[in-house]
């Protein structure tokens, strides 16, 4: 006996309306890292997301020009090209599918050299060591986790070490900056100097090597009271001899009026530390 057609399309009704219905309401990607989290201009790096991405590969909007950033084969890896003329600072990045898009997140451009922090550099005696202008992009991966890093410094050399981690990249962490010396005595410390991240100004006393370290606890505070750490306690770590601008004076400017502007920061030489704008 053959079976009615209109009876075969009313079987086959329900299967194709959970097909559209598990399509329509797929969850659209969403970041909570990329890692490293910046590169240095005319640089091409390998970065690490995380988050979920349920399908794969995934396309990509970059809010800025200079900078290109392209899924890999492999979930969760992308590739960044950027141009040598690219804009030095944060470049905001959106990951989308059929399913909808990520919320923008941050990646910053930069001009100093960049690296990645090699494990293990726990221990005082046993740090990475790192140039004296240098960006580093680490992870305070685990509970417990601190990381060392060691520079050679001049009589009155001046670095500045300041940490990206709370205030722009979201990471839920509250860190502390320590210099110690070569003996491992703390020289100086800081601790939320911009909300929830330090940075301190070092003036070297004498010829030698200088430990830089970094913990966290968590940002919002809990039962736990040794040093905190987790995947997505991710940072950035400028240290740098080098010209380092803080502010300027004034604050804002008018558009449509030229105003020359005080620039405040360390090492500056005499020409950088003023610019008119128009």
């Amino acid at each position: 006996m053959q079976e009615h057609p209109r009876r075969f399309e009313l079987l086959c009704l329900p299967i194709l309306l959970l097909t559209l219905s598990s399509t329509l309401c797929a969850d659209p990607p969403s970041v909570t890292y990329f890692y490293p989290s910046g590169a240095q201009r005319g640089k091409t790096v390998e970065v690490t997301a995380s988050g979920t991405f349920p399908n794969w590969p995934l396309q990509v909007q970059v809010t800025t020009s200079g900078l290109q950033f392209e899924a890999a084969k492999d979930k969760g890896k992308f590739k960044a090209v950027i141009d040598a003329e690219a804009q030095v600072g944060v470049h905001f990045i959106r990951l989308y599918d059929a399913a909808g898009a990520s919320s923008l997140h941050p990646f910053f451009v930069s001009d100093l050299p960049e690296i990645v922090e090699a494990e293990p550099n726990d221990q005082p005696s046993a740090p990475q060591v790192v140039d004296n202008r240098i960006i580093i992009n680490g992870k305070l991966a685990k509970g417990g986790d601190v990381d060392g890093y060691r520079i050679s410094l001049k009589s009155g050399q001046t670095v500045v070490a300041s940490m990206m981690a709370n205030r722009t990249l979201k990471s839920p962490m509250d860190s502390v900056l320590q210099v110690c010396d070569a003996a491992g005595f703390v020289i100086d410390q800081n601790d939320d100097e911009l909300g929830f991240d330090p940075q301190l100004v070092f003036t070297a006393p004498r010829d030698g090597d200088y430990l830089f370290r970094t913990f966290a606890f968590p940002a919002t505070p809990n039962s736990t009271i040794g040093f905190a750490g987790a995947d997505n306690y991710v940072y950035r770590l400028t240290l740098t001899t080098g010209p380092y601008l803080d502010h300027t004076l004034p604050l804002a400017v008018h558009r449509d009026t030229p105003t020359k502007l005080q620039l405040v920061g360390w090492n500056l030489s005499p020409d950088q530390t003023s610019q008119t704008v128009e």
